[in-house]
């Protein structure tokens, strides 16, 4: 399931700096000006609503990973896409909720970078089995790791709120 190759210290060719710029540098910075830049904040600005809006954005976020469909067998397996729109819903949704906490997209773009980064070792065409020790192992980090990010950064807004209202003065 992991390979290191496409993070090779030696890019040789212009085809490999590609697979390696392209979810490093230009998928966080595309990705992230247009999910949580423009769509994040103008569901938010329009509902009113942190939650619908982390929901709706994110919806559409792992809706754009599905579009990876479209090379099913050549580039990716099937259990690999299911994988990758999971993954991009949820990491998704804690790069909206740390746009709410920090206002910032180049903290979104940084994480972004790293969840890619991590990503790249992944082979797309290897079948993700959860019957697999290792798989199964790395598959619940992941989605364990993300739970608590988004529950924190939860907690971390739910702080905020109060202290600007004046709720909380030990702050």
């Amino acid at each position: 399931m992991f390979s290191w190759e496409a993070v090779a210290v030696h890019i040789t060719t212009d085809n490999q700096r590609v697979r390696v710029f392209e979810p490093l540098v230009f998928a966080p910075l595309r990705e992230e000006l247009f999910f949580r830049g423009l769509l994040f904040s103008a569901l938010w600005n329009r509902l009113r609503s942190l939650r619908s809006s982390v929901i709706l954005s994110n919806a559409l976020f792992a809706a754009a990973h599905v579009m990876n469909a479209r090379q099913l067998g050549s580039v990716y397996s099937a259990s690999y896409l299911v994988y990758q729109v999971t993954s991009a819903w949820l990491v998704g949704s804690l790069l909206s909720l740390r746009v709410a906490v920090s206002d910032s997209l180049l903290e979104c773009v940084l994480l972004h970078a790293v969840n890619n980064s991590f990503a790249l070792a992944v082979s797309t065409q290897v079948d993700v089995d959860l019957r697999d020790p290792i798989s199964l192992i790395s598959v619940t980090s992941a989605v364990l790791l993300y739970t608590m990010a988004i529950w924190l950064s939860w907690k971390q807004l739910a702080v905020s709120k109060r202290h600007l209202e004046g709720k909380d003065p030990t702050l």
